[in-house]
């Protein structure tokens, strides 16, 4: 359907829109290559040359100059909240693609951004649904662990109890950390409760496990990025984030475990010492749990589950079956399930990051990443030995972040500029039958132009 054109916006019209196009994209977890690339491809259906405008993106602050007609105008805009919603991301990354398809007027897109706005609070899930797939999430790493089916449980129940701590104080509008950092302490202090019923052969799995659907796991990954892609600002300002939030959920367990007698959990083994058809289950039902934490389409959630099962049991194949170490293991099973879903992504109807992001968290090593900072803070009390066993985890977990990253932007590194040629070649074909002045301007040109920050 052909939109009737309206009298044209005026400059800081636009202006507002392209800065509400990326706040979106920003709040809701996007990295900030694929903020800045939404965004210019918004003020290119606006008809604005990218030539003539600035972005600068800081993570919480974005800033819009744009120069027109011998005058310079200049916006900001706060990102206040920094969660993870793929689904708004996905309807944001497509509607300007549609606007240019369908030449929406500027009243029709302002309506269509303006719903996406109202629905981020209304989620596809409801709440209850969400706790479950924390509690499914963290029951199956704790199966990856190797606990068995009663340690599952109480991984379970001390999951969602720590989701529901979590979402209240949220609710209350207690700092971000804070809240975590309870979570932790309440989740942690039910899975060691859970010993005084000694049903299960891995009791100590369960303290391991409950918490780590506080890992920022996104935000790590985003944070490597945006380095990768030389957007520092940005990649600071996340990796700050997802380290304070790793900071309070130790806190927390540290705070748990001074109520109750030091266990010895932060020693358990978590790697694979043999090969099980119950750890590609257990990392699907992870990425489902994930996937619906972070508002993934429900018609996704299947393929998110597959990509898990590949990634994870490739993994643990390499590890137990050829002695390779966790950070090049990891990297090849993050890597062969972003080119799958590279290859097969037009069967999908959906960007690469919708299902590989799901996919590759099952991979993320929370519990290398907690045990450095709980060594830390416990450092008085270690010996030399277990400080640097401590350091060890501590490296190891980064490396692992940082293999997970370069395995999932593989596809973006190796098929750059054929991804690229296309959507230019799309974008240019739209831009020229909506008869806008600036498409010779831009053509081939948003690849270049967002890599300027």
């Amino acid at each position: 359907m052909i939109e009737k054109q309206m009298d044209e916006p005026s400059i800081y019209a636009k202006m507002d829109l392209v800065l509400r196009t990326g706040k979106l994209m920003v709040e809701c977890g996007a990295d900030t290559k694929r903020c800045v690339r939404d965004m210019l491809r918004t003020a290119a259906y606006l008809g604005m040359d990218w030539q003539k405008l600035q972005l600068h993106m800081a993570y919480t602050t974005i800033m819009l100059n744009v120069y027109e007609q011998g005058k310079s105008y200049t916006m900001f805009c706060k990102c206040y909240r920094h969660g993870v919603d793929l689904k708004t991301n996905l309807q944001v990354s497509g509607l300007s693609w549609q606007a240019l398809k369908n030449k929406y007027s500027f009243a029709r897109y302002d309506k269509e951004l303006g719903l996406i706005e109202e629905a981020v609070n209304k989620p596809l899930y409801s709440r209850c649904i969400m706790s479950l797939g924390a509690g499914l999430a963290c029951s199956s790493f704790c199966r990856l662990f190797g606990g068995d089916f009663i340690a599952c449980c109480f991984t379970f129940l001390a999951s969602v109890i720590g989701w529901w701590v979590r979402f209240i104080c949220m609710r209350l509008e207690i700092n971000v950390y804070a809240c975590t950092a309870l979570a932790a302490t309440i989740a942690t202090l039910f899975a060691f409760f859970s010993l005084s019923w000694p049903l299960s052969g891995t009791p100590w799995h369960p303290m391991v496990a409950c918490t780590l659907f506080l890992i920022p796991g996104v935000h790590l990954i985003n944070a490597v990025d945006d380095f990768l892609n030389n957007y520092l600002l940005s990649g600071m300002a996340r990796m700050l984030h997802g380290s304070l939030s790793v900071v309070a959920m130790t806190f927390g367990i540290v705070c748990a475990l001074a109520i109750c007698k030091k266990p010895e959990f932060t020693e358990l083994t978590i790697m694979p010492q043999s090969l099980y058809f119950s750890q590609g289950v257990a990392a699907a039902l992870a990425a489902v749990g994930f996937a619906i934490i972070f508002n993934v389409p429900k018609r996704l959630l299947v393929i998110a589950a597959l990509g898990s099962s590949i990634a994870v049991c490739l993994r643990n194949f390499l590890l137990v079956s050829w002695q390779i170490p966790l950070t090049e293991a990891t990297f090849v099973g993050a890597a062969a399930v972003s080119i799958l879903g590279f290859i097969l992504l037009k069967s999908f109807h959906a960007p690469l990051f919708v299902i590989t992001i799901p996919a590759v968290i099952p991979l993320i090593p929370g519990v290398l990443l907690y045990r450095l900072l709980y060594d830390l803070i416990l450092i008085n009390q270690l010996s030399p030995r277990e400080l640097l066993l401590g350091l060890q985890n501590g490296i190891e977990g980064i490396l692992v972040i940082l293999a997970i990253s370069l395995g999932v932007t593989l596809p973006d590194v190796v098929a750059h500029q054929f991804i690229e040629h296309h959507k230019q070649k799309q974008l240019y074909k739209l831009l020229l039958k909506n008869n806008l002045d600036s498409s010779l301007a831009q053509k081939f040109a948003l690849d270049r132009a967002s890599k300027r920050e």
